[in-house]
């Protein structure tokens, strides 16, 4: 029964003890696990890039948050995702206004890229 073995795995994976979550706050960006703890302060933002993510039935929304050496995932499933939109606007005030809904708006099923930080570097 190594068939059924193999669809049951695709069908209800096993959830990761060691899951990521990313929390937003006046100081910038932790990710951690139980294991390690990754911080971003805000001024140690080189980038930010947004997207939605295929998830065969729906589609996620993502945002890597990269500095030197660091990069952090947050996705829309977190709580501190509504956060972020307020946080990264007060922050970084050269990100892109309107990530979010211009996220929401892209093409469904598809991997669109959104540069939200540095705007100055994003083509319009």
């Amino acid at each position: 029964m190594a068939w059924f073995d193999h669809w049951r795995w695709l069908l209800f994976p096993k959830v990761s003890k060691f899951a990521l979550c990313a929390t937003f706050d006046e100081t910038g960006v932790t990710q951690a696990t139980d294991r390690t703890a990754i911080h971003i302060g805000w001024n140690q933002v080189t980038e930010i890039y947004g997207y939605k993510k295929d998830c065969f039935s729906v589609d996620q929304l993502r945002i890597e948050i990269l500095a030197p050496g660091k990069n952090i995932l947050c996705v829309e499933d977190e709580q501190s995702f509504a956060e972020a939109e307020k946080l990264i606007a007060l922050h970084l005030p050269d990100s892109l206004p309107d990530w979010h809904q211009k996220l929401v708006s892209s093409p469904a099923f598809e991997l669109t890229w959104t540069q939200i930080y540095p705007v100055s570097s994003h083509v319009p």
